[in-house]
């Protein structure tokens, strides 16, 4: 069990520093420190709070009209597995939390190590995206806010090593995620968080 949970983080590892080559740091259009702290507050309102999980979060965008047609079966699967998956990793509700305040600061908190990451965070609504900077390494994730929040990141390269990995280790549930890098040009993971 440890060793899928070690293959599952050294992919997500990859994941992100390939997905951090392809976003630019310098974002001065959307950076607290161009805004007044008054409009960094009102635009991180809809984010801002302590946030838990509620769940795994799942984006699909298909290539042609039969994946569309079977996208909500195919997510529902997919979502079954990352539950699975998540379970092996012991995410449940209040085991982590994410905490987001107004002034554009976060932490990431888990229960019985105390914040494990710290630093800035910049939210934009209008793109729907919010992107976490840790040591100067940016994570950026597609939001959707309200009473819950999705976070999710793009996959594709993440996939692509699912596809390698599944084929090596034979695990179900890989290969069932592997699977959509065949079918869906945009596959976005991750997480819904409820407060």
């Amino acid at each position: 069990m440890t060793r899928y949970a070690l293959a599952l983080a050294l992919m997500l590892l990859a994941a992100v520093t390939a997905q951090a080559q392809d976003y630019v740091y310098d974002d001065l259009a959307a950076s607290p420190a161009v805004d007044s702290l008054q409009a960094v507050a009102r635009r991180n309102a809809a984010v801002a709070g302590s946030w838990h999980y509620a769940g795994p979060a799942v984006e699909l965008a298909g290539r042609n009209v039969v994946s569309s047609l079977g996208k909500p079966i195919v997510k529902g699967k997919v979502k079954r597995s990352l539950k699975k998956i998540y379970r092996k990793l012991h995410l449940s509700g209040k085991q982590a939390a994410l905490r987001l305040d107004a002034q554009g600061n976060y932490a990431l908190w888990v229960r019985g190590m105390g914040d494990v990451a710290r630093g800035r965070y910049v939210y934009s609504p209008a793109q729907g995206l919010l992107t976490l900077y840790w040591h100067r390494l940016p994570v950026t994730c597609h939001v959707k806010a309200g009473k819950r929040l999705g976070l999710t990141i793009e996959t594709d390269h993440m996939l692509k090593l699912l596809q390698l990995a599944s084929s090596i280790v034979h695990n179900r549930h890989l290969a069932d995620l592997a699977a959509l890098a065949r079918n869906y040009d945009h596959v976005n993971l991750g997480v819904e968080l409820k407060r």
